[in-house]
């Protein structure tokens, strides 16, 4: 498989297109985390592919199933899969290594400064090629 990475690559003329499906993906993110944080115990032991299956099942209903967290379809309407499945996971990511880092800290006394999750992260969605329009 080849990576191909644009950190180093300025997007000129699209930036807006661009900026806008980041900005979505962030408030996605933001709004997951607040899903993971409540649904944390159930989640703790699973697997990466398992917390995702079993939180997006929690925000995205279908026409077989209801979703038990109803804003997230309402805010984020026709998503695509890739986009949230990719948000998902960055946001169980994120709950999970605030959750660790708190963890130490009360084994260790708490001592130093409490550990803070920070909901506004500058998360960057996987844009794959296939999934993508031609610039």
């Amino acid at each position: 498989m080849k990576y191909i990475s644009s950190y180093k690559v300025k997007i000129i003329n699209e930036f807006k297109t661009v900026n806008q499906t980041v900005c979505v993906y962030q408030r996605a993110v933001k709004y997951i985390i607040d899903v993971s944080l409540k649904e944390y115990e159930n989640i703790k032991g699973l697997s990466s592919n398992s917390a995702m299956s079993y939180i997006e099942k929690l925000i995205h209903a279908t026409s077989s199933r209801e979703a038990k967290y109803k804003g997230f379809n309402q805010k984020f309407y026709k998503m695509p899969s890739y986009l949230r499945r990719n948000a998902i996971i960055s946001a169980n990511a994120i709950v999970k290594s605030y959750k660790s880092q708190l963890q130490h800290w009360q084994i260790n006394g708490g001592i130093g400064k409490k550990p803070w999750l920070n909901r506004n992260q500058l998360s960057m969605p996987c844009l794959y090629r296939g999934n993508m329009f031609s610039l």
